[in-house]
């Protein structure tokens, strides 16, 4: 099994992975379409997602503290992968307009009622461009790394930017590990790989430390370990890269 970027060979790492040392990622060996069922998310999805409202609203609302820095108010987005949609709703009162891209229909259809924007079910229906594409936790389920990030490119508006969290598996894969995901990343993928790959000027690395009490009632207890926090202290990465001025989208490939 050869790398979808480099193309060089994967290393088996365990029964159902792949990584490549190369561009620093991880695959599972079967890909699949993202699914509430085996995981943690199983069952009423939505009103686990909404019972934590309270605490994803912080982590929203210090995402666009970040954004207030390197955008304008006048700035049009695009929200990818944006489940409920809270985090859109908090957009729109801040930017001109950030439209929703879900895959999850009961997501999706609880956004819609708050939030009286464009809503897509996949990335590959949107033909607009936008100052600016925000993308949380949301390539890990891909099913085409090189397809999806090409598409994500294609929508910034050139001189436009890219926010994308970049949780790591420094500890590797183990027994709390999401497999819903498809990929996971090490820091090389975000400060080397993907910039350079698709021509990209990387613009920063941002890290938000903020103390959440992870243990408050309807708080599940694995969201502590999905952002792999430690004595209570969350700790989320995000890169922010910017889209030349000048992009030529002939240009655009994978590493050779």
């Amino acid at each position: 099994m050869n790398c979808e970027l480099c193309k060089r060979g994967l290393t088996r790492i365990k029964s159902s992975y792949f990584s490549c040392s190369n561009c620093g990622f991880t695959r599972k060996k079967h890909k699949s379409e993202w699914s509430s069922k085996g995981t943690k998310w199983e069952g009423d999805h939505l009103k686990i997602y909404l019972d934590g409202e309270k605490w994803r609203r912080k982590v929203f609302r210090s995402r666009i503290n970040l954004l207030k820095y390197i955008l304008n108010s006048e700035s049009e987005g695009v929200d990818i992968g944006s489940a409920a949609g809270l985090f859109v709703k908090e957009c729109n009162s801040k930017f001109k307009s950030v439209s929703a891209v879900e895959v999850d229909s009961k997501f999706s259809n609880y956004s819609k009622k708050i939030n009286k924007v464009p809503h897509y079910s996949s990335i590959y229906d949107l033909t607009d461009t936008y100052d600016f594409v925000t993308c949380f936790d949301t390539l890990g389920y891909s099913l085409d790394i090189e397809k999806f990030l090409t598409k994500v490119i294609e929508i910034i508006k050139p001189g436009g930017h890219l926010i994308m969290s970049n949780v790591s598996i420094k500890k590797g894969i183990n027994s709390l590990t999401d497999t819903s995901f498809n990929y996971y990343f090490e820091d090389i993928f975000w400060d080397k790989t993907f910039p350079s790959s698709y021509k990209l000027k990387k613009v920063k690395n941002w890290s938000e430390v903020k103390t959440f009490n992870t243990q408050e009632p309807h708080s599940p207890g694995w969201w502590a370990d999905y952002l792999f926090m430690s004595n209570n202290k969350t700790i989320i990465n995000y890169s922010i890269y910017q889209k030349p001025k000048n992009y030529n989208l002939d240009s655009l490939g994978v590493m050779k």
